[in-house]
């Protein structure tokens, strides 16, 4: 455990403590308790109460085997919690972004050690997927919404509930936005591709590569990076030959980091030269 360094005046030693593990017994107490530094400055302008180091240490000593503990804010202060108080806390501390244009994580632990999980998470299905506890987005041309409720759980079987909205921005092409438009042929799905059935274009800087494809039961985009370059190409997923579909569009997006918006794009007409439609 890290060891409290004595503080006076207005030099003090600045410390947080992030609690990496907890162990407990049978009956909930605490057994073990593993913490890591994560700031330490020194010195720091700043006017507070003088701490003892060695009472300090002791304190914390003897209370994880008495009590659940948080240690908290920058001038390490102390407080004795209950159970139902740490429940309390970290449903106030869980939070989700209020807007994304990028997947994320649904967090299944809390500060203070509740486990979270989440039960419901319904909304505008086109605009998102669930993966376990990962939600990967598909921005739509319009803002879409995603409705998730989060179960909180804490020992002797207390439990509260978190409701959250997050919106799914739509993708919005930047005023500098570079199109370009290809035509390729679908590959088959049993043909092995070769190194010329790629594609290549050049990655924008501090984008990320974002695949829109309307039809992922039909044709998958193929795709890999290599020195700033994007090498692509579209393969059908299955026997395309009774499928009346005759084009299948697809849009690849370069998205900036910062704020999401399209800095080029490509358009692909990618023609199932398989298709048995009727016109044909």
């Amino acid at each position: 455990m890290t060891e409290f360094v004595n503080r006076r005046g207005i030099n003090l030693n600045k410390k947080i403590l992030e609690v990496e593990e907890v162990t407990r017994d049978d009956s909930g107490e605490i057994i073990n308790l593993l913490v890591k530094e994560i700031r330490n400055d020194l010195p720091v302008a700043e006017e507070g109460t003088p701490l003892n180091a060695e009472s300090m240490n002791s304190i914390i000593g003897n209370m994880i085997s008495e009590n659940t503990y948080q240690i908290f804010d920058s001038l390490m202060a102390m407080q004795v919690i209950s159970s139902a108080q740490i429940l309390a806390r970290d449903k106030y501390l869980l939070t989700l972004p209020n807007e994304v244009f990028r997947d994320f994580v649904l967090p299944t632990r809390g500060f203070c050690g509740s486990t979270i999980d989440w039960p419901s998470v319904t909304g505008d299905t086109n605009a998102f997927t669930r993966d376990g506890n990962v939600i990967h987005i598909h921005r739509l041309q319009a803002d879409a919404y995603i409705y998730l409720l989060a179960n909180i759980h804490k020992i002797y079987d207390e439990t509260d509930q978190k409701s959250f909205t997050v919106t799914v921005k739509r993708y919005i092409d930047d005023a500098t936005c570079v199109v370009v438009n290809e035509t390729v042929d679908v590959i088959s799905y049993n043909d092995t591709i070769s190194e010329s059935d790629y594609l290549c274009e050049e990655i924008v800087d501090n984008t990320d590569v974002v695949i829109y494809n309307s039809y992922p039961s039909h044709v998958n985009v193929l795709y890999r990076i290599e020195d700033n370059y994007l090498y692509y190409c579209v393969q059908g997923t299955h026997d395309l030959s009774q499928t009346s579909i005759t084009m299948f569009p697809i849009t690849i997006r370069m998205e900036s980091r910062e704020n999401g918006n399209t800095i080029k794009k490509i358009q692909i007409n990618a023609y199932n030269i398989e298709s048995t439609d009727p016109d044909d």
